[in-house]
C-alpha cells in the first residue's frame, strides 16, 4: 500500500544583496529573483533522514505559488546546495556566522549542477510552479 507523506522545510531563508548582512529567516513570505537593482535567493532545508530506501520515492514534488501584486514572472532555478547553511545566521554574504559562502555571495556558486536541477516560473499570470523533483530526492536520500 502506498503513502503519501508531505515534508515542510525545516529551515529556509530569503537572502537579499541589498541586505547582505541581514539574516532574514522566518519570513512567512519567500522572495526570490531579479528586482531593479539587486538580486534575492531563496534557501530551503528539508530533513528526509527518516527515509532510507531511495526506491520508496515513487514521486516528489515541490511546489510554489505567487501572491500580491503584478509584473513579469519569475524564472528560478532549483538546485541542491553543495554547503550548508543555518538558519538563525544565514546572509548573502554568509552561510553562517562567520563562514562566508564558497561559491560567492548569495551562494550564487553553491548549487550541486552536477545533480539534478530544475527552472521553474513563479509570478503573476501563472497558477503556480511545480516540479517533479523526485531525481532530487532520491540523490538527498542516497
Amino acid at each position: 500500500m502506498s503513502t503519501s507523506t508531505t515534508i515542510y522545510p525545516s529551515a529556509d531563508a530569503n537572502l537579499r544583496e541589498n541586505a547582505a548582512d541581514t539574516n532574514y529567516s522566518g519570513n512567512v513570505a519567500m522572495r526570490a529573483g531579479d528586482y531593479t537593482t539587486y538580486r534575492r535567493h531563496a534557501v530551503f532545508m528539508f530533513d528526509v533522514s527518516a527515509i532510507t530506501a531511495t526506491a520508496d520515492i515513487v514521486s516528489a514534488t515541490i511546489s510554489f505559488t505567487y501572491s500580491g501584486g503584478s509584473g513579469t514572472p519569475r524564472n528560478m532555478k532549483l538546485a541542491r546546495l553543495n554547503q550548508d547553511f543555518v538558519e538563525s545566521e544565514v546572509t548573502w554574504n554568509e552561510a553562517s556566522a562567520g563562514v562566508a559562502w564558497t561559491g560567492g555571495a548569495g551562494g550564487e556558486g553553491n548549487g550541486e549542477f552536477t545533480q539534478p536541477v530544475y527552472d521553474i516560473s513563479v509570478g503573476f499570470g501563472l497558477s503556480g510552479a511545480t516540479a517533479d523533483i523526485r531525481d532530487l530526492v532520491q540523490d538527498a536520500i542516497a
